[in-house]
């Protein structure tokens, strides 16, 4: 049985785990990218890029590509009510950046492992399915791995890196992997071309069919736009949702998919299941980094995950280059790792359990409170009763909706 030895082994090629890989490359660090699928390829996904996603890109030295390559873009969104209220908000149009670019995650995907390609110590293996961890006491040291052509072969390497995904095999094995439904949301979407009317801001839909949910209408050119809908796993399985019907019957009757009535679907509808913030207080082992969403690291207000799941690749890349220079890869020193990514956005996921549990009304006060007291445009905007006005009233939705 083949044996090859590298300074890091990335399970996973998706943001979280090429992100890491650059990182490690341009440190001139010998990594191992192992993924199961064929680049390029297909990812379900609502293939929104969130403006935070940008810088992360500079730091990848992909930003420029990405911009060229994001074919359509939007400096706002809108959001529809179960009760009709409509909010719609847009970046001044004298400030540059987009605040959502949408780019299919088999174009996106793909962008960031060439970004890891370019690197001499970067070696991809695709079509390569991570079978079993290798350990040593409590300690992973390497991986097994099985391919159509080679058979099984074994990969060592004093630090792992998991990105593989929500449905990690490593983290089942490692006893990391939740069981509970409430932690996860599953969704369902497609593509959708000759659409007439089609808003120039992503759209956010909520109705009392799907929440604590919501349906979206993406646009990805003049007349084309990633329509899909999604609500908690535990949900679906209690009230027995189907959401193909839901997501049908919302574009053939819905009024906020009214624009959608004679739009022609491409392809096929395509399902895909989010971690919501799992409540991990930690995302290390010994030898062993989560990252992306093999960490859970999704917004559990939003299901956003592709920039968390950027940084977090980065952080873990960071944490590596300091393992490695201190030859130390115990969980007690990769626990720095936990530090950061909690500085960073720990804070997003401890909301978790207000979309989980029921709050009482306290609970929401405080909630909405804390959210906007000390955000810029709510201070400015408290300076002038017009705009408080109007505050109220977006408030006041938000509200109802909830």
């Amino acid at each position: 049985m083949q044996q090859q030895t590298y300074d890091v082994i990335i399970v996973g090629a998706g943001p979280a785990g090429s992100s890491a890989a650059t990182i490690l490359g341009k440190a001139g660090k010998r990594v191992l990218l192992i993924d199961k699928g064929k680049f390029p390829r297909e990812k379900t996904c609502g293939d929104g890029l969130t403006y935070k996603c940008v810088p992360l890109l500079e730091k990848l030295g992909l930003a420029l590509d990405f911009r060229e390559q994001a074919f359509f873009y939007s400096k706002g969104y809108g959001i529809t009510f179960s009760d009709g209220t409509q909010i719609t908000v847009r970046r001044p149009m004298a400030e540059q950046e987009a605040v959502v670019y949408m780019m299919p995650r088999f174009d996106f995907d793909n962008l960031l492992l060439q970004g890891a390609r370019q690197y001499e110590s970067v070696t991809v293996l695709e079509e390569a399915m991570v079978t079993n961890v290798i350990q040593e006491g409590e300690r992973s040291i390497g991986v097994q791995v099985h391919t159509a052509n080679a058979g099984t072969q074994i990969f060592s390497a004093p630090l792992i890196i998991d990105a593989s995904g929500v449905g990690s095999k490593i983290a089942v094995q490692m006893g990391f992997a939740k069981t509970d439904l409430k932690n996860y949301a599953l969704t369902i979407r497609g593509y959708f071309d000759e659409i007439e009317n089609l808003s120039d801001v992503v759209e956010f839909i909520f109705d009392r069919s799907i929440l604590p949910g919501y349906f979206w209408i993406f646009p990805i050119g003049a007349h084309s736009a990633n329509v899909g809908c999604g609500t908690f796993q535990h949900l679906i399985v209690e009230k027995e949702i189907n959401l193909r019907h839901l997501l049908e019957a919302f574009v053939q009757n819905h009024p906020a998919g009214e624009k959608l009535k004679s739009a022609r679907l491409r392809g096929s509808l395509k399902g895909g299941k989010i971690p919501l913030g799992l409540d991990f207080a930690s995302r290390v082992r010994d030898g062993l980094l989560f990252c992306g969403d093999a960490g859970g690291f999704t917004d559990p207000i939003t299901a956003e995950g592709i920039s968390f799941a950027i940084e977090s690749g980065i952080l873990a890349a960071e944490t590596a280059l300091a393992a490695l220079t201190a030859d130390n890869f115990a969980a007690k020193f990769l626990q720095q790792y936990d530090g950061q990514w909690q500085a960073r956005f720990g804070e997003r996921f401890s909301k978790a359990g207000f979309i989980q549990e029921t709050v009482g009304k306290q609970n929401l006060q405080d909630y909405f409170y804390n959210a906007v007291a000390h955000h810029p445009a709510f201070e400015a905007a408290m300076q002038n009763q017009g705009s408080q006005y109007e505050w109220m009233f977006k408030l006041k939705a938000l509200v109802k909706a909830l």
